[in-house]
Formats: C-alpha cells, sequence, structure tokens
C-alpha cells in the first residue's frame, strides 16, 4: 500500500493573524523592541511583567476598540478613526513617544524634564512637554468630528495643561482640575468652558459631533455638555499649531506646564458615548494589567 504526502496551501488572504498588525507594528518598533517571549521587564517593581503578557494585553485593548468602533479585525485600520494614541508602553521616553496607530507618523518630541518608567510618563511641570508633531487644523481633523483623550494618574491642584493647542484659528485643550477647581476645556472653538471637578485622577477626553455643542467626559461617563459653536478649523496655509501634552502650545510656545504623570493620550474622530465608554474600559482592562 503506498503512502501519499499531501500539502495545503492557505492563500495569504485566509491566513489568520495571531494580533492585531497595528500591535506587531507597535511592539515591533525599534524604539519600543519588546520581544513576544519571557522576557521580564520592569523587575522587583509592581510593573513586573513579561513581553509575552505585554503583547498579549496590548493586542486585546486593540481588539477592543476595534470592536466597539465596527472596524475590522486582522486588519491595519486604526488610522480611519485615530490620528494618534500613546499607550506609554516601554517604560523609556523613546518607547514613550510611539503611536500605536502607526508607528511611522506622529512620532512624539519630548522636551524639558520627564520620568519615564513601567508606571507612565511623569513631566516635571516647569518645562517638560511632549511634541506630538500633529497639527490641531484641516489637514488632521473634521470640524463637528472630533475626539481627544488623556489618562493622568496625578492628583493635582493648579493652573497646568496637559492637552492643548491654541492659535488664532483653532483651538484645543484641558485644564482637568484649575486651581479653582474646575475642569476647563476648549474643542474647537474660542471660549474656555467649565465644569466643577475635584480630582485630576483618570481618564479625561473630549467629544465633538456636533457643530453647536461638545462633551466632556472623566472615566468614560458624560462629565458636561457644553453648549458652544464650533469654528473653522485653521487651514495648512495659516499654520494650525502642533498638539501638545504637558502644556499647551500657544502660537509655538508651551505654556501652562503640568506635573501630572500620563499614560494614554489620543486624538481621533468624533464618536458616540457608548463607544467613549466602551474606550475606557478597554483602557482600564489594560491598565490593570499593567498595574498602573
Amino acid at each position: 500500500m503506498s503512502s501519499k504526502l499531501y500539502i495545503k496551501f492557505t492563500p495569504p488572504d485566509q491566513v489568520i493573524l495571531p494580533y492585531e498588525p497595528e500591535t506587531t507594528a507597535y511592539m515591533n518598533n525599534a524604539d519600543v523592541n519588546i520581544p513576544n517571549d519571557g522576557t521580564v521587564y520592569f523587575s522587583a517593581t509592581a510593573y513586573q511583567i513579561t513581553g509575552a503578557e505585554l503583547w498579549t494585553a496590548l493586542d486585546a485593548f486593540v481588539v477592543s476598540v476595534k470592536t466597539s468602533l465596527g472596524l475590522t479585525l486582522k486588519q491595519n485600520n486604526l488610522s480611519t478613526k485615530f490620528k494618534f494614541i500613546y499607550p506609554r508602553i516601554g517604560g523609556t521616553a523613546t518607547a514613550h513617544r510611539i503611536n500605536l496607530v502607526d508607528p511611522t507618523t506622529f512620532i512624539g518630541t519630548f522636551s524639558g524634564g520627564w520620568t519615564h518608567n513601567g508606571s507612565g510618563a511623569l513631566p516635571n511641570g516647569t518645562n517638560g512637554y511632549m511634541d506630538t508633531t500633529c497639527t490641531y487644523g484641516t489637514d488632521n481633523f473634521t470640524t463637528a468630528n472630533q475626539s481627544f483623550g488623556i489618562c493622568l494618574k496625578t492628583n493635582s491642584l493648579g493652573l497646568y495643561s496637559d492637552f492643548g493647542s491654541v492659535t488664532g484659528y483653532s483651538n484645543i485643550l484641558f485644564y482637568p482640575r484649575r486651581s479653582a477647581g474646575i475642569f476647563e476645556t476648549r474643542c474647537d472653538d474660542t471660549i474656555a468652558q467649565s465644569t466643577v471637578n475635584t480630582n485630576s485622577i483618570g481618564l479625561f477626553a473630549l467629544n465633538r459631533v456636533l457643530s453647536t455643542q461638545y462633551k466632556q467626559y472623566i472615566d468614560g461617563s458624560v462629565f458636561g455638555t457644553i453648549i458652544s459653536n464650533s469654528t473653522a478649523l485653521a487651514t495648512p496655509a495659516q499654520n494650525p499649531e502642533e498638539i501638545f501634552l504637558a502644556a499647551v502650545n500657544f502660537g509655538g510656545s508651551p505654556i501652562f506646564y503640568s506635573d501630572r504623570k500620563q499614560t494614554l493620550a489620543y486624538a481621533g474622530l468624533g464618536m458616540t458615548d457608548t463607544q467613549v465608554g466602551d474606550l475606557y474600559t478597554a483602557w482600564a482592562t489594560l491598565e490593570t494589567t499593567l498595574n498602573r
């Protein structure tokens, strides 16, 4: 009786990838460089974890976000909804500047004093900030269709901005807890709006899907509905300013430096309330795994 060898060929378009392409590109990026193996990171600290565990946790986050937004899995498509997502994984300045959406775009530049480790990125509150290189204008965003968020780990009271770009044309900024005990923001408008807030720890977000109002969120829940008309975004010819983290970019110069530790920061198109909540849930799950 003769034996036969059968070889089954699977077309490339039918191969199931083990991880989302954004996860693979981010973790394999030269600045992050976390192998999917048993290598231990942040040994003997509360943030000790293996490379394989980091891959699994980050990929679960990406899958959850894509599922909530209705994006097809196993495709490189986060960029259809986001401009940047900085998950602050890797524990170094070079790793923390990399964009999960696309590690070749909007690579951040840290300036001034920062501390980087397994718990996130901590600015010194006097001269530390990060330039995302992502301009706030029509080249990246659409009026009445935009969303922004930042996760903070420090409860401090003061005139500190954690996210912002202000020009004569377009404005976006966060003061999660100003000296008056308020959450003050702008979102494609020119008038600062505020709601009472006594704690600057959490995931703070802005979301505008209407020209007549935008919403503030804390930890995935609506915190304030701001009645304010959107303005025309700056065009490339008007030189829109880059979005800064841990400070406001005021006409090209950083002001209102923050002393609050950051983990997540993101910017993209508008979402529903449910999607903002789902993003928070996915992020909270990842943060729990990272023990931060």
